[in-house]
């Protein structure tokens, strides 16, 4: 019975975390990896399905597939962020006054930003606006870069570039 419970914990968590990875190649533009694993997440969960429907369920089977799905959502959250793969498109507005600051530290960094001649905030004020793609893994990077300035930023995962070649800062 606890073996039973343990395995099933188990194949929740993986569920999960295949799930999580599936969602996230199917975002970045790589779905026949998205179908992988969408088919192992089906052929596991189906196996989980089946083992409930021929055993007698009680409440600890039910709490102990709860648990696990909870679990392997934060675990494929987790891994999700230490593999960090893929690129995302970040936009910064800054105000003209901060714009030559956040010019000269990205330049230090490295990092790569188009700059507008300026736009029109909602109160009347003008603002640079700073877009550019970076890696994921380079997102804290650019986190402790805008540290200390008002602004405001956004970024968005991005599938597919394409044309020159980006690379990899070697910073860390």
């Amino acid at each position: 019975m606890i073996f039973n419970l343990f395995l099933l914990f188990s194949v929740a968590v993986l569920i999960k975390v295949i799930g999580t990875f599936s969602k996230l190649s199917e975002i970045r533009g790589n779905r026949h990896l998205a179908v992988i694993f969408l088919g192992i997440d089906s052929f596991l969960f189906l196996l989980v399905f089946k083992n409930i429907m021929s055993n007698p369920t009680g409440l600890s089977t039910i709490f102990v597939l709860s648990v696990g799905f909870m679990c392997g959502y934060l675990l494929g959250g987790k891994l999700e962020e230490r593999v960090a793969a893929g690129y995302i498109a970040a936009t910064i507005k800054v105000s003209k006054e901060n714009s030559k600051e956040l010019y000269r530290r990205l330049n230090k960094e490295g990092f790569i930003f188009t700059r507008s001649k300026r736009i029109y905030s909602s109160n009347g004020g003008y603002r640079k606006l700073y877009h550019g793609i970076i890696f994921r893994k380079e997102l804290p990077r650019l986190k402790k870069c805008l540290k200390g300035l008002d602004h405001i930023s956004y970024t968005e995962s991005i599938s597919d570039i394409f044309g020159k070649k980006l690379h990899k800062l070697n910073k860390e």
